[in-house]
């Protein structure tokens, strides 16, 4: 008979944030360099929307040895309640030609749990 134990959900988030993960197949491979120039191309400050940075240290197991290519999509405003959110976002495009798109919103430090 399996076990379940019940754990108190603390009163309030000192930190944290939700992130919305889109993932889209949308070529066999993507010429990163390309996709670099096009971006830099329409960006509204050049060079400040797009990275491709590549840590010297991992954080994840996953590594690329073609690191994607970062466009921050820019803030939002999202009203939920009586509370208006920012909501982050931004792309990412893998040279396998996989596309992501992330959302984040920060989760203020005074939430309580409700429920």
């Amino acid at each position: 008979m399996a076990y379940i134990r019940r754990v108190a959900l603390p009163s309030a988030i000192a930190s944290g944030q939700l992130l919305i993960y889109a993932i889209y197949d949308v070529a066999d491979e993507a010429d990163l360099v390309k996709v670099e120039r096009a971006v830099r191309a329409n960006s509204t400050a050049a060079g400040e929307r797009i990275s491709r940075l590549q840590l010297d240290r991992q954080r994840t197991s996953v590594t690329f040895a073609n690191p994607p290519v970062t466009v921050r999509l820019g803030d939002r405003s999202l009203h939920l309640g009586l509370v208006d959110h920012v909501v982050t976002s931004y792309a990412k495009i893998y040279d396998f030609g996989a596309l992501t798109i992330v959302w984040s919103v920060a989760i203020p430090r005074t939430h309580r749990w409700v429920g």
